[in-house]
C-alpha cells in the first residue's frame, strides 16, 4: 500500500519539477536558486494534491489496528474491518454521504461528497510536503553543482 502512494507521488512530483526546471530556465544557463525552489514546490504541491485519495486509503489502512476501544462491530461508523485495497476504499466512499451540502441535486451530492472525502486532508498535506520538497530538491541541486565546479 505504501507502494501505491509513494511511487506515484515520486513520479508526479519528479517529472513537475523537471518539466519546469526547463521551462523555466534559459537554454545554456545554469539552473537559479529561485528557479529551483519554485519548480520543486510547484512539483511538491501538485504531487501532494494529486495523490491525497492514495495516501488517505494507505493511512486508513495502516491505522486501522489502532482502535483497541472498538472492537468488531462496535463502532458508530464501522461494521469489521476492511481487508484490502477495495474494501477500504468502499468504507471511505460510503462513509462521506453524511456530509450536509445544501441544495445539491442527487448525483452532484454524491459526487460531491466522494470526492471530499477522497480529498479530506489535502490542504495540511500539500502545505507540509511543499517546503519538503523545496528544501530537498534545492539542496539536492546545490549539492550536485557545486560538486560538478570541484575540479
Amino acid at each position: 500500500v505504501t507502494l501505491l502512494t509513494n511511487v506515484p507521488y515520486g513520479m508526479i512530483m519528479v517529472s513537475t519539477n523537471e518539466f519546469l526546471k526547463q521551462k523555466w530556465t534559459d537554454p545554456g544557463k545554469s539552473l537559479d536558486l529561485q528557479t529551483c525552489l519554485l519548480a520543486s514546490s510547484v512539483g511538491g504541491m501538485v504531487a501532494a494534491a494529486a495523490t491525497t485519495p492514495l495516501d488517505q486509503l494507505k493511512t486508513f489502512l495502516q491505522t486501522q489496528q489502532l482502535q483497541p476501544a472498538c472492537e468488531q462491530g462496535t463502532c458508530p461508523k464501522m461494521v469489521g474491518k476492511p481487508k484490502g485495497l477495495k474494501e477500504a476504499m468502499q468504507f471511505i466512499v460510503r462513509n462521506t454521504h453524511s456530509v450536509s451540502v445544501g441544495n445539491i441535486e442527487k448525483g452532484g451530492y454524491y459526487y460531491y461528497s466522494v470526492m471530499r472525502g477522497l480529498f479530506r486532508g489535502m490542504v495540511p498535506r500539500v502545505v507540509t510536503h511543499t517546503p519538503a520538497v523545496a528544501i530537498s530538491w534545492t539542496t539536492y541541486e546545490t549539492a550536485k553543482q557545486w560538486l560538478m565546479n570541484i575540479e
